[in-house]
């Protein structure tokens, strides 16, 4: 049932401002009205769900390629030095949705509520629109994303390392044609788990369609074993590209969070947590394969 309060429903239905930059059957990709940083975006479903599973397979692959074509589209348009991407369930919008943020070298950023960002003016919301929407069509004609990302130059990679390790310390939870799902040494939240490509890539733009895909739809299939095993009120998933984020990794991932309360404002760089010992991450894959289903 929707509510009658939902503000992303209320936007679908045209009784909300908002500027869309691109429309697909199942999905829709803005403008934020509160730029957190230029050319941030929000892509949400069409339809009322509160969460990834609750997704029909169409609607979650269509929702991940509008994230991804968007994603590419603010690569193109603005050159950021990093990029943030993240998704949410339950807390605090009743409506799953994406959102899309680039990072830029010398631009503070803030991790504080949207309540908390000042309005962003009319003129510079309609400038970022007109800029994604002609780079939107251009992606129709070939053009290619102009990544300038800056990475910590890991070698090894230490995803790649523990990929198809048979006695790894990152242990797997389940597998698909082309991705992983594993549980790292650092938890940012008791349960956290990585899903990543089984071939090394920096970007999701490197990844051709149907290994996107694929990963997508592990990723929905862990929110659903992760909500499933451990019933916390809300999770959230992200994925963080470039050394300027913090991220550890020089390896695309999406990090699957169960939330239990609401994150702090100050975040915590996952490289610097203490690992969790082996025994107490194979407890937890165990917990989840337990509940994991396609």
């Amino acid at each position: 049932m929707v509510p009658d309060d939902c503000l992303f429903c209320e936007r679908v239905a045209g009784r909300d401002f908002w500027l869309p930059v691109a429309q697909t059957k199942h999905s829709i990709a803005a403008v934020a009205n509160h730029q957190r940083s230029t050319g941030s975006l929000i892509v949400i479903p069409r339809r009322h769900a509160l969460a990834l599973p609750d997704l029909s397979v169409d609607e979650a692959i269509d929702l991940f390629r509008t994230i991804r074509a968007a994603t590419l589209a603010v690569e193109r348009a603005y050159r950021p030095d990093a990029m943030y991407v993240w998704q949410g369930g339950r807390i605090p919008l009743a409506h799953i949705h994406a959102r899309i943020c680039p990072r830029y070298e010398d631009v503070p950023y803030t991790f504080v509520s949207n309540g908390q960002l000042p309005l962003t003016p009319m003129p510079e919301l309609e400038e970022i629109a007109r800029r994604l929407k002609a780079e939107l069509g251009d992606a129709a004609d070939g053009a290619s994303s102009p990544a300038r990302y800056a990475f910590r130059g890991q070698d090894p990679c230490p995803v790649c390392d523990h990929v198809g390790a048979v006695k790894g310390t990152w242990p797997e939870v389940a597998k698909s044609a082309n991705s992983i799902a594993m549980v790292p040494s650092r938890q940012p939240v008791p349960g956290t788990t990585l899903v990543v490509p089984g071939r090394h890539v920096l970007t999701q733009g490197e990844l051709p369609e149907v290994e996107a895909d694929d990963l997508w739809l592990l990723l929905r299939a862990m929110v659903g074993a992760t909500m499933r095993a451990l019933r916390p009120p809300s999770y959230h998933v992200s994925q963080y590209v470039g050394a300027l984020t913090g991220e550890p990794l020089d390896h695309v991932s999406w990090r699957l969070e169960p939330r239990f309360q609401l994150p702090p404002e100050d975040a915590v760089a996952v490289w610097s947590m203490p690992a969790v010992p082996v025994p107490e991450r194979q407890r937890l894959a165990g917990t989840l394969r337990q509940t994991f289903r396609w």
